[in-house]
C-alpha cells in the first residue's frame, strides 16, 4: 500500500517545496524593501553590501556582490537579488569563528 502512495508523497513534497520557495521569495522581496525607501523596485548595491558586511563573513559578501550586476545608477532589481539569495547554496555562507 505504501508503494502506491509513494507518487502522491513525492507530489506533496514537490508542492511543499514550491510553496516554501514562493514564501521565501516573498520574504526576500519584503527584505529588499528595507533598502528601497522610494519603492523603485531596485536597491542600492553599496547600501546592501554595507549592511551585509555587518552580519556575514567578508568572503560571503564578496561572492554575493560578484553574483549581482548593478545598473548605471549602482542599483540592483529586487528580482535579481532574490534570485541570487535563493541560489544561496551556490554562495557558501559560513559563520566566522
Amino acid at each position: 500500500e505504501l508503494e502506491q502512495s509513494t507518487p502522491f508523497i513525492v507530489l506533496m513534497q514537490k508542492m511543499n517545496d514550491v510553496l516554501l520557495q514562493s514564501r521565501l521569495s516573498y520574504l526576500l522581496t519584503e527584505a529588499c524593501l528595507t533598502f528601497d525607501p522610494e519603492r523603485s523596485g531596485k536597491i542600492k548595491l553599496a547600501e546592501l553590501e554595507e549592511s551585509l558586511q555587518k552580519i556575514l563573513p567578508k568572503e560571503a559578501v564578496s561572492k554575493m556582490m560578484e553574483a549581482v550586476e548593478a545598473d548605471d545608477d549602482g542599483k540592483v532589481p529586487y528580482a535579481q537579488m532574490t534570485r541570487v539569495l535563493l541560489r544561496g547554496k551556490d554562495i557558501e555562507i559560513v559563520a566566522t569563528q
